[in-house]
């Protein structure tokens, strides 16, 4: 970084010695430091300094711990949301609250992707599994639990939460609304196995004013990547990585030829990540919140945790509401209820470095 603040490029010459610590020494490094900016934790430890995080919550119980941990503190987290930040998608915002949509009754989040798992191979005794497993459930050491944790149940929401944070931001953003009513969601791993989370999955939001659909499947590149449409009473918004096209009511074309769009920008790259950096060296300075404090991020992974409950329960979970907890029509069971609760009480004890869940 310049004196300006402006993130620049630099080579590392190739006879640089780049410092080697294990984990517990690189840990205690951080912490003596006192650094400007550093790591937050999942299980509500800040060690030292501001931080600039992706969100990491296993539970929507979790999440609220971390926000009040945040709050005890005068740091600056910024939670990796860098839509916030994008040019692109504020010019999109703004549209909305001028009243160009209209009342908006359906908003469609949508993710395709066509991969395959193929774990690079492992060097055990270079890892440090049990660390890297922290305190969810044991298991012996697996290559695609560590190449593809996101896609256990013991680590991670999978693509539910993990993508779909960064969509559904944007939409309780655009829309003025920091939480939902309910959700009710169906999935399954049709390709990715052997892992847990589903592979495809459509689940349907509500809130109080709209209702939302967020569909997702990586065994299929149909449109290839990320997109929301915003479906108003007068017109119609769809935003993606290139950029946002609107259209007004009422629809002038067919399903395969499109009217004009009234407005349109697509300069490619909505998701930069050096705007969102930047706010984030400038809040450190200034000590304003940034543009995606720890709220935003809790706010936005809680109505997928409640997703993931609705479709692991088979049920319609129902958000409570003071926001705090989900309540489904068909309870867990006793056994199973005790296992969440023991995993829930590792994750939060004092001390606890966990691995980072999403």
């Amino acid at each position: 970084m310049n004196s300006s603040g402006r993130i620049e490029e630099r080579l590392i010459p190739t006879q640089l010695e780049i410092p080697k610590w294990t984990a517990q020494e690189f840990e205690r490094l951080v912490l003596d430091s006192n650094p400007k900016v550093a790591v937050f934790d999942c299980d509500g430890t800040l060690w030292g300094g501001d931080a600039g995080t992706g969100f990491m919550s296993w539970s929507i119980e979790q999440g609220d711990s971390m926000v009040a941990e945040v709050r005890k503190t005068d740091r600056i987290v910024q939670v990796g949301m860098q839509r916030r930040s994008s040019p692109v998608v504020k010019e999109c915002k703004q549209l909305i609250d001028e009243g160009t949509l209209g009342e908006i009754n359906l908003v469609r989040a949508e993710w395709y992707w066509n991969i395959n798992l193929r774990p690079k191979s492992v060097l055990e005794s270079k890892l440090d599994w049990e660390r890297f497993v922290g305190p969810a459930p044991k298991h012996a050491f697996d290559v695609y639990r560590f190449r593809y944790w996101r896609y256990f149940w013991d680590y991670s929401g999978g693509n539910m939460t993990d993508q779909g944070t960064h969509l559904m931001d944007v939409i309780q953003w655009f829309t003025n609304s920091s939480q939902p009513t309910a959700a009710q969601c169906y999935g399954e791993v049709y390709r990715l196995k052997p892992g847990e989370t589903p592979d495809t999955f459509c689940a349907i939001i509500e809130y109080p004013k709209f209702t939302c659909t967020w569909t997702l499947t990586y065994t299929n590149s149909f449109q290839n990547g990320w997109g929301i449409v915003f479906h108003g009473q007068k017109g119609t918004l769809e935003l993606c990585e290139d950029g946002y096209r609107l259209y007004q009511e009422p629809w002038a074309g067919t399903r395969w030829a499109r009217p004009e769009p009234v407005k349109e920008k697509q300069p490619g790259g909505v998701t930069r990540t050096v705007p969102h950096i930047q706010n984030f060296l400038e809040c450190v300075r200034s000590r304003t919140q940034p543009n995606a404090p720890i709220e935003i991020g809790h706010q936005a992974v809680r109505t997928l945790h409640l997703a993931n409950i609705a479709q692991r329960k088979k049920a319609r979970a129902v958000l409570s509401e003071d926001g705090g907890r989900a309540v489904t029509s068909d309870p867990p069971r006793r056994d199973e209820q005790k296992k969440l609760s023991a995993i829930s009480r590792q994750l939060s004890a004092p001390g606890v470095t966990p691995f980072a869940f999403c």
